[in-house]
């Protein structure tokens, strides 16, 4: 069904629902275009159901608006299970601290419907926070889901070709992709967020598999969100804690990259031994250049990150050993090369 379903998942979301639905209920939609609202309990602890419904109901509005529960703890889990759920074609990632822009349902409608290349669409976030560490957020915006996003210069309208991924938070798939990556039954390695866990990559995963069927990843800053950032993750320690889940993710999605990217090259280039022994000689490299031209002195904490990041790819390439392999195996079938 042509349409937009607005897709929340909420892992103990209760204080930060109202704010988001709030910005829900604001929507300024053509009233041609259907749409819906689906909240996604993921095994919550708290009353994120209660105040879903609440605030909600403040609105008094006529846009249908359910509430379902998902038992599998992580983000990638809640969003397959608003995917099934869904009834119409545009499908909006919307996180429980993502706070839309009112013209934000109608730009998914107008950029999807003409433009059927698209498989995957992103927007820009702009940060909103409690925290008083202003520098430090200046600094790692990128890291947190906010910002303009990497393209590679093919417009077409007021959209931008994006260098092969957008971040999930507030992102737009066409259901028609997901639909065929469930017929091929893909063995998804990454959950993105359980919990308080920092798991993270799922977005960049299925970007990968859905330019394997053909279809293009995009940016446009005409979908514009508020995304709240508490002051609590606004931490040197959590952004250090970050990057290096960053690295691990990494780990899981180098497979579908470099087949995406070259299907027909060696298979030993595929081999995590190669990649591990590759990896792990760029660390020892960024570690001895930094110290040779003095990068620690200049910019400690990006210099730092960066080794972070590179650590937790060679320990993620050591401990998947037995997940890449399979990963490889698992593309030659499913995307066999043509």
């Amino acid at each position: 069904m042509i349409g937009v379903s607005v897709i929340v998942c909420c892992y103990n979301s209760a204080s930060r629902l109202p704010e988001t639905i709030k910005h829900l209920a604001l929507q300024n939609v053509d009233p041609t275009i259907a749409w819906e609202i689906i909240i996604v309990n993921n095994n919550s602890s708290d009353n994120t159901t209660e105040v879903a419904k609440k605030e909600w109901n403040k609105y008094n509005l006529s846009v249908p608006f359910s509430i379902i529960d998902e038992a599998r703890a992580g983000l990638s889990f809640a969003r397959e299970a608003g995917i099934v759920t869904s009834k119409y074609n545009y499908l909006v990632f919307c996180d429980d601290d993502n706070w839309l822009f009112e013209d934000y349902v109608n730009q998914v409608f107008k950029i999807m419907s003409s433009n059927s290349s698209i498989g995957m669409l992103g927007g820009v976030g702009y940060p909103v926070t409690d925290s008083e560490n202003l520098e430090l957020l200046h600094k790692f915006s990128g890291d947190f889901a906010t910002g303009p996003q990497g393209i590679i210069g093919t417009s077409l309208d007021d959209i931008t070709e994006s260098k092969g991924y957008v971040y999930g938070a507030g992102a737009v798939l066409r259901k028609e992709a997901l639909l065929e990556l469930k017929k091929k039954k893909i063995n998804y390695l990454l959950t993105d967020r359980i919990g308080n866990n920092l798991a993270s990559g799922g977005d960049v995963e299925l970007a990968f598999y859905i330019r394997m069927l053909k279809f293009r990843i995009f940016y446009s800053d005409s979908l514009r969100f508020h995304h709240f950032l508490p002051k609590n993750r606004i931490t040197w320690s959590y952004i250090k804690r970050l990057h290096y889940s960053f690295g691990l993710s990494s780990s899981l999605y180098i497979i579908p990259d470099i087949y995406f990217k070259n299907p027909r090259k060696q298979a030993y280039k595929y081999s995590t031994k190669w990649l591990f022994m590759n990896a792990s000689r760029n660390l020892l490299k960024k570690i001895i250049i930094s110290v040779i031209k003095g990068d620690f002195s200049k910019d400690y904490q990006k210099c730092l990150i960066e080794i972070i990041n590179q650590a937790g790819y060679c320990r993620g390439l050591l401990i998947n050993y037995k997940k890449n392999r399979m990963k490889y195996v698992e593309m030659r079938e499913k995307f066999p090369i043509t």
